[in-house]
């Protein structure tokens, strides 16, 4: 009996059609290329003297139509769509501070802060109709507790859309990760921020952030760009970091920096860097390096020491200063 190819390869077609479905996959008018693929196999495997039975080539056809179908759009929805809501009042959490920790597996991730004074937080998990029902979307969880003074929110989650908003009456810190999917922060209304994190395997980070005061930055993507704007930013300290790095990816920082002193070192190994900078002296200025700062940091009551790199992609640098 000879090795039924056509039906193994028809089943991997067909268990690619359940992944793209899931996670919502579509590649457009290159779906063409599937096909292309496909007479590919069945001329190698004719070429080859295999002979495929009529339910080899019958699997073989329905993975392959199947895999079409959802590549170029097609995305029937079976079951349907979730929402999962979690809140809590400002009378629930006396606490001056809070540190919100969100842990995601696949799915955007979005914080942002509001003023409203019946608002603590809210957190709330989105996944739209699924069209393979019997896979769970994973867990969607919120827990908290309280120690030293400051409230800790810890989200976890699967396959979903998180989007939390806080309340801007608190000093906040936050560390936020998700292995496949965007992160954004959305802190303009001149919030007290502590350390703040946000990383990416695969997908975008984007900050915007306002703030008279924070103690340190990291935006981190794998796979994806990597932005922070902001009108006005303070230093809380002496040598306050703030390091945005993408492995493959575009880096971009555009602000407006409050503090005695800064200095900036931008780098890429494959890609340009560019730069506009103002109130800076610039010490080293290369097509793939950058190195500038103003003030004194080794004296200056808060400074910045701001690194933006990738290895493969471009850096674009456009900061100004301001009167601390």
């Amino acid at each position: 009996m000879s090795f039924p190819y056509l039906r193994v390869i028809g089943g991997v077609l067909l268990i690619l059609a359940g992944v793209f479905a899931y996670y919502g996959v579509s590649v457009g008018p290159p779906a063409a290329l599937i096909f292309l693929l496909g007479g590919v196999l069945v001329v190698v495997i004719s070429v080859s003297g295999h002979r495929p039975r009529p339910i080899d080539a019958g699997v073989f056809v329905i993975g392959l139509l199947a895999l079409s179908g959802i590549a170029i759009g097609y995305n029937p929805s079976y079951g349907s769509s979730q929402t999962l809501h979690y809140s809590a009042t400002p009378a629930q959490i006396p606490d001056n501070s809070l540190f919100l920790t969100v842990s995601a597996s696949t799915g955007s991730v979005k914080v942002s802060f509001t003023n409203d004074a019946n608002l603590a937080y809210a957190v709330t998990f989105a996944r739209p109709a699924s069209p393979i029902p019997f896979v769970p979307p994973g867990p969607a969880a919120v827990a908290n507790s309280t120690r030293g003074g400051t409230y800790f929110l810890n989200v976890t989650s699967g396959a979903w859309a998180v989007s939390i908003l806080l309340n801007s009456r608190y000093s906040t810190g936050m560390t936020v990760s998700t292995d496949t999917g965007s992160v954004s922060l959305d802190a303009t209304g001149n919030e007290s921020l502590t350390d703040v994190s946000l990383w990416t395997s695969t997908g975008s980070v984007n900050a915007m952030v306002d703030s008279p005061s924070i103690l340190g930055l990291n935006l981190t993507t794998e796979t994806g760009s990597v932005s922070l704007t902001s009108h006005h930013l303070g230093a809380g300290g002496r040598h306050v970091p703030v390091l945005l790095t993408a492995n493959t990816g575009s880096v971009s920082i555009s602000a407006t920096l409050s503090a005695g002193a800064a200095t900036v070192s931008a780098s890429t190994d494959l890609g340009m860097v560019s730069h506009q900078l103002s109130g800076f002296t610039v010490m080293q200025s290369s097509p793939r390096t950058l190195e500038a700062a103003y003030g004194d940091s080794t004296s200056a009551r808060d400074s910045f020491v701001i690194t933006a790199q990738t290895n493969l992609g471009s850096v674009d640098v456009t900061l100004d200063t301001a009167s601390p």
